[in-house]
């Protein structure tokens, strides 16, 4: 197989770098840098067998670098072709990815999002890896016509208005991609080397504000004298879920906020003209606790709570809260067939797309998914499968918003399931504002 190769110019002399066996001498490049004429092999989606960066002249170049296993990057595929044909004469966009072509091949045929879409993949591409290093993916590298590196960001910032901007020489605002790649995540921060203001303390619990270039990670680390528990730029929200997670069917789903100021502690697009990037900045925090001896999970998490509770001036309890269930029925009578066909089983589920289908499912998934699923309602339901359906089954439904219970009704009815509503008292989480007392 042929191999990925950047063409790097010093002085006189020209190096060939492999993709796969790439020397030490790649200098990592950064926003400002110019990028050297790369030479692609290992190429899918274009018409001849290698490409560089200079048969490209005149045009802008996005690099998203993604992997098979990233649902978020996939996701993304959509986006990338729809903004590549909009843009064709100005702009080219690249997937890469480490991952080898005959695995990349494979997984574009299956893949209903990778399937038929413009842009060029770009596979064995650990040169570029190394070129442009990181520690997540989506990755995305912004080059312009000049062969200079603009920007380095986060996916969320690939859509039509920064693109349209970028293709006209325009700036658009973005926070950069910045990563630690040296950063040990099974250690406390202070013995990484990072000197953080006012907030260095004796205690052995350590609460701070976010710190820049640390990814958004949790962990519980144990041995047979300590432990260390580690939760680095989380939102408000997510630190209670690690402590009540375990304890309900859906976290977020069975939660209540009886907060004054609710945009602290759940970020909305719609409600904001902030991006999420913007958002995490002033609302997510690290908590660090190490301690001697070799408590229970159980017993570290209600110190956390202890904490939480302490630090935000909060009171996050579970509670029983009357609550709706909408339980699926079966009525044996409807205008589709419910019974599979026997197809190879497939889910299709994305909350931002209306159509969703199962095929060839247990009748119990659709009531799990359903939980599982984003709304726009605030109040505390669930669904339930009531069926009693001993074989799978092929459903499709058209809705946005599972909360939308009518709508939901006339979707499930074509196949001659119904739904019940009863209200009865579920165990919730409830997050409110503590009561200040004077004395």
């Amino acid at each position: 197989m042929k191999k990925l190769a950047l063409w790097l110019a010093f002085s006189a002399a020209v190096l060939n770098v492999s993709a796969q066996s790439a020397p030490a001498t790649i200098r990592p490049l950064t926003i400002g840098d110019t990028v050297p004429d790369i030479e692609f092999t290992n190429l899918i989606n274009h018409s001849f067998k290698t490409a560089r960066l200079s048969d490209f002249k005149g045009k802008l170049v996005i690099l998203d670098f993604w992997a098979t296993w990233c649902f978020p990057c996939i996701e993304l595929f959509p986006e990338l072709d729809s903004l590549q044909t909009q843009f064709k004469a100005d702009l080219v966009i690249f997937a890469v990815t480490h991952q080898k072509k005959e695995l990349i091949e494979a997984f574009i045929k299956k893949n209903r999002q990778a399937k038929n879409v413009s842009f060029i993949f770009v596979t064995d591409a650990s040169a570029l890896v190394k070129m442009f290093p990181h520690g997540s993916v989506p990755h995305d590298v912004w080059i312009s016509k000049n062969r200079q590196v603009e920007a380095v960001t986060s996916s969320e910032y690939i859509t039509y208005s920064n693109v349209k901007a970028f293709v006209n020489n325009q700036k658009f605002e973005f926070i950069a991609k910045d990563e630690n790649l040296s950063y040990n995540y099974e250690k406390p921060i202070d013995e990484n080397g990072i000197k953080l203001q006012s907030t260095q303390s004796l205690s052995r619990t350590i609460f701070f504000r976010h710190v820049p270039g640390l990814r958004s990670t949790y962990g519980l680390y144990k041995t047979d004298s300590s432990y260390f528990l580690s939760q680095l730029n989380q939102p408000i929200l997510q630190l209670y879920n690690y402590i009540f997670s375990g304890k309900l069917n859906n976290f977020y789903r069975q939660t209540i906020l009886e907060l004054k100021n609710r945009e602290h502690y759940v970020y909305n697009k719609l409600d904001t003209n902030e991006t999420s990037d913007k958002w995490s900045l002033s609302n997510t925090y690290c908590y660090q606790v190490t301690g001697i001896g070799r408590p229970s999970t159980e017993a570290i998490k209600e110190k956390m709570l202890q904490d939480l509770n302490y630090y935000f001036n909060l009171n996050g309890r579970l509670e029983n809260r009357q609550c709706t269930i909408y339980k699926i029925t079966y009525t044996g009578s409807g205008t589709k067939s419910l019974k599979s066909k026997g197809n190879s089983p497939e889910i299709s589920w994305n909350d931002k797309e209306a159509k969703k289908y199962f095929i060839n499912q247990k009748i119990s998934m659709l009531a799990d998914y359903l939980n599982g699923a984003k709304t726009q309602r605030t109040d505390i339901f669930q669904f339930s499968d009531e069926t009693n359906i001993p074989y799978n089954v092929d459903i499709e439904l058209n809705i946005n918003d599972v909360g939308d219970i009518n709508n939901l009704k006339t979707q499930l009815l074509r196949y001659g399931l119904t739904i019940a509503i009863e209200e009865k008292d579920m165990e919730v989480f409830v997050l409110s504002d503590k009561i200040k007392i004077s004395l």
